[in-house]
């Protein structure tokens, strides 16, 4: 079975495999955890200061629930639209 939405034809197991990520994201999303990672954290002992940002990023994580999600809906689909165009492009025969 494939979807079609004009010219594009995604197959039922890609639509299927962006759905079952997207609720275990939504499931998951409220148990992330706030406390610094590895890095962060050795940062912060060693008494580094933290550096000024260099771009502000559209989402922030870890800001709320709808802005978390929203960012990895978008990460999701940006990742699936690159690798649909790869799916799709002919290769070249040796």
């Amino acid at each position: 079975m494939v979807l079609k939405i004009g010219k594009i034809e995604i197959p039922k197991w890609a639509m299927l495999a962006f759905v079952a990520v997207l609720i275990m994201t939504a499931i998951y999303i409220p148990f992330a955890s706030g406390d610094p990672d590895g890095l962060e954290k050795t940062l912060e002992e060693e008494g580094v200061p933290e550096p000024e940002e260099v771009w502000n990023a559209p989402f922030h994580f870890g800001g709320s629930f709808l802005s978390d999600f929203a960012g990895v809906l978008l990460g999701m689909i940006l990742c699936f639209v690159v690798a649909y165009i790869f799916y799709v492009t002919p290769k070249k025969k040796a």
